[in-house]
């Protein structure tokens, strides 16, 4: 079996088939676009809904559009909202994945601490002399979106923890994104306006929100009949009703459901109708 069409339920992987997300696909490929052709992006980007709705899968989705594919030459950076634990912390953090893309030999990990302290040397200069973490975030924000830039940050409603490192994110963003092709995507639970109006309401005022619902009755029929089917599946309608029953139409539940479904179609062939048909048995 192609390990590419199993089901995914878990760790915000990208499923076999992201179905149902045609319109946020279009929303997020537009700015993409522009990045890609060196223009500062029209507006930063909120992905907001409940858990299991395929927000990270979205945003794997990004970073294989940026990253992976180079289909629309930008870098990617993928972080969470445990980088904002303190300015430095975020520092660090937006510059490692260079580092790490660049090489990714146990040596360069070793050597990690020096090129830090060589990277924040020279943006403490570029930051006129001030070395504060605060103050290092405008030009290493600059010297990444020189590049062209993607910048995803998933679990955002944990950012609102720390307002102070926020704030000045947010700020650095601004001034950074006016000029340069730097993209900021967020992706969190319907409780991140709450979150994070307190670290700078005038920056979440100005982007797009985005809603990332439950799937349509259409999408999710898809979403687990197209990897069957590929997977060499049928399934019977009442057998079908049965999954989507379970699934309510949540994303992750439905990988959860897909994964079942198929691990016992091939544990239990017996129990298949013709044609390697799965059944009310398998269900």
């Amino acid at each position: 079996m192609d390990i590419n069409i199993r089901f995914r339920p878990g760790f915000g992987q990208s499923p076999p088939l992201l179905s149902g997300r045609e319109h946020e696909q279009s929303d997020i490929a537009w700015e993409l676009k522009g990045i890609a052709g060196g223009v500062p992006a029209t507006t930063h980007i909120a992905l907001i809904g409940p858990r299991g709705n395929g927000k990270t899968a979205l945003l794997g989705w990004v970073a294989d559009e940026t990253l992976n594919d180079r289909r629309h030459g930008a870098d990617c950076l993928h972080l969470t909202g445990d980088s904002f634990g303190s300015a430095e912390n975020l520092v660090l953090d937006l510059a490692r994945p260079e580092w790490l893309r660049r090489g990714g030999a146990p040596g360069i990990l070793r050597a990690a601490a020096n090129i830090a302290s060589q990277l924040l040397a020279s943006a403490s200069l570029n930051a006129g002399g001030e070395g504060t973490p605060e103050s290092l975030l405008g030009p290493i924000l600059e010297w990444r979106a020189r590049e062209k830039l993607v910048l995803l940050v998933d679990e955002a409603h944990i950012i609102g923890r720390y307002p102070d490192t926020v704030r000045k994110f947010f700020n650095a963003v601004q001034i950074v994104s006016r000029k340069l092709p730097l993209l900021l995507i967020l992706a969190g639970t319907p409780d991140l306006a709450t979150r994070l109006k307190a670290s700078d309401a005038t920056f979440w005022n100005r982007l797009r929100k985005i809603g990332v619902d439950l799937l349509s009755e259409g999408a999710a029929r898809e979403a687990l009949c197209d990897p069957l089917a590929r997977m060499g599946y049928g399934i019977a309608e009442d057998a079908l009703d049965r999954a989507l029953g379970e699934a309510q139409r949540y994303p992750f539940f439905l990988q959860l459901v897909g994964a079942a479904l198929s691990r016992a179609a091939v544990d239990h062939p017996d129990a298949l109708e013709q044609k390697h048909v799965i059944g009310p048995a398998i269900a």
